[in-house]
């Protein structure tokens, strides 16, 4: 019953979908607030266009997946 941050949501959708891993450096604006093991899964899932920033430029990775933000993601895998 736990909530998910969206660097969770992340990295569990990179490893969902099978995607090629990136090591891409991601330029948001709190992109040191991306936990070290995170950066990688972070990377895949913004490069396959399963995740974005918000339109400030940041990308609260520890911010919370909200259910729409959850539900976009998974149809998108499901495409």
């Amino acid at each position: 019953d736990d909530l998910i941050t969206r660097e969770q949501a992340a990295v569990i959708i990179a490893r969902a979908a099978n995607l090629e891993t990136a090591t891409d450096e991601l330029n948001f604006t709190d992109s040191k607030a991306i936990s070290s093991w995170a950066k990688n899964g972070m990377a895949t899932a913004f490069k396959g266009g399963f995740i974005s920033g918000y339109p400030d430029n940041s990308f609260k990775p520890q911010g919370n997946t909200t259910r729409a933000e959850a539900a976009v993601i998974i149809g998108k895998l499901l495409k």
